[in-house]
């Protein structure tokens, strides 16, 4: 069975005016070629620029977790910074608190020992120099010596 181009059932074929003649399928396929064309294209420039968003969306998060790390790092830093200025300021009194300390020993220890020199010539009438001295269980021992004889003594 044949149709003619509005769809009616006809008993023959129309051969004489054919809807659609060899020129005007080859103008349809060309047509169609065209639009096949269009839409690769079309698809390729589509794809194209999803491309590109989906390269400035990664930039963004990049960008983004940069700024996030940077921000986690200047607090980390300060935090860091903060405890080391603490650490060196708590540092900075230690030593210098251990600096007077040792300052104040060796000035306590030199007046002592001028002081038991003194102690010691007035006892002896004569100048004694201080040799050292030890702690026991019953006080000081201290040794010394007189310059003008070299005579030990032991006190």
């Amino acid at each position: 069975m044949v149709f003619d181009c509005a769809g009616n059932q006809c008993e023959h074929a129309r051969l004489s005016n054919p809807a659609f003649t060899l020129d005007t399928i080859s103008e349809k396929a060309k047509q169609l070629g065209r639009h096949e064309k269009d839409i690769g294209q079309n698809i390729a420039v589509t794809k194209c620029v999803e491309t590109k968003i989906q390269e400035e969306i990664r930039q963004l998060n990049t960008a983004s977790d940069l700024k996030s790390n940077n921000a986690e790092r200047a607090q980390q830093k300060s935090f860091s910074d903060l405890v080391d200025d603490e650490s060196n300021d708590a540092t900075k009194e230690l030593t210098t608190e251990q600096q007077l300390l040792k300052s104040s020993d060796q000035t306590y220890y030199q007046l002592s020992k001028e002081a038991l020199r003194k102690t010691m010539s007035q006892c002896t009438g004569t100048n004694v120099s201080i040799r050292g001295v030890t702690v026991t269980e019953q006080g000081l021992t201290i040794n010394g010596v007189i310059p003008e004889t070299g005579k030990e003594l032991k006190i």
